[in-house]
């Protein structure tokens, strides 16, 4: 092969220079076995960082190191939550080292990331502000990313989900219709959409679109994968969604809306139902939003 023709800025991006040639192939195979961009990116950046202040193989890697490794971290970011986003990155590296034979023993099995407060309450939007900002958008936006912000509330999808939707993927039931998502653990499922999200969703379907063209295009092309794409990327629906929601008062993310998606759906439906059409695959995660919306509380008992 041709070497000019190796892409290699791809290999770097996925594998940090950092990384030992001994574990190379053991972090490009667990990179790789993420679904999300954003994902690998980050676990490459935290990933990164381990290698540097622990200078070891993984093999050669003990428990001692992992736990003053953890504790290295406390100077540079006090956010427990921030530490153990990393620590669990490490954590998820040894136990894919492990299950594919790079090495024999886990001890990061045995590392206890530290504990924090759980913030989802904090990125839960109420019913009314969905609504400003799906009126926001509608009125000062174009269609494009009204219609985008009405579906990740109505669908409740991910970033990468919505942005790599295609109109092969959306079929008419009934008097709806569906999308099917390829989604996180390269996971397929089928949601059955709202009526007025559906409708809305067909106000942007141009005349002669193609079944491979990107529901939400970009108004510009850029190259992915080697070839041209008019794919919109994570990061502008970001800028998109958290600028509408700005213009309404409000901070939001395109996560917030999956996240108001499942507390808004949750006295309404079964947890059957919002498991399937949000793709988890335990029913723990429904316990978060219970407790965190909780319907009961000795609070109430009191005469005041």
């Amino acid at each position: 092969m041709d070497q000019s023709l190796v892409p290699v800025a791809v290999h770097a991006i996925d594998v940090p220079a950092v990384v030992p040639t001994t574990d190379y192939t053991a972090v490009r195979s667990w990179l790789r076995s993420k679904s999300s961009s954003h994902t690998r990116k980050a676990y490459g950046q935290d990933i990164s960082l381990f290698y540097t202040r622990v200078g070891k193989m993984l093999g050669e890697v003990t428990l001692s190191d992992l736990q003053d490794y953890a504790d290295s971290l406390i100077a540079d970011f006090p956010e427990s939550a921030t530490r153990r986003r990393i620590l669990y990155a490490v954590k998820s590296l040894f136990t894919f080292a492990q299950k594919q034979g790079f090495i024999l023993l886990n001890v990061g099995t045995a590392l206890l990331p530290p504990r924090g407060k759980d913030t989802l309450a904090e990125r839960i939007l109420s019913p009314a502000q969905v609504q400003n900002i799906i009126y926001e958008a509608q009125k000062h936006s174009s269609q494009r990313d009204y219609v985008l912000v009405l579906l990740l509330y109505a669908s409740g999808i991910r970033c990468e989900e919505v942005c790599n939707l295609q109109w092969k993927d959306v079929k008419e039931n009934g008097k709806s219709g569906q999308i099917t998502v390829f989604g996180k653990g390269r996971e397929t499922r089928t949601v059955l959409l709202h009526v007025k999200a559906w409708s809305a969703l067909q106000t942007i379907r141009p005349k002669g679109a193609r079944p491979d063209d990107y529901v939400f295009a970009s108004r510009q092309t850029s190259i992915r994968g080697g070839l041209p794409s008019r794919r919109l990327t994570e990061s502008r629906v970001w800028q998109i969604v958290s600028g509408i929601a700005k213009k309404a008062g409000l901070k939001a993310s395109p996560h917030f809306f999956r996240h108001a998606h499942a507390t808004h759906a949750m006295r309404k439906t079964s947890q059957r139902v919002i498991q399937e059409t949000l793709g988890w695959k335990s029913p723990l995660t429904m316990m978060r939003y219970q407790h965190v919306m909780p319907e009961e509380s000795s609070s109430l008992a009191l005469e005041l």
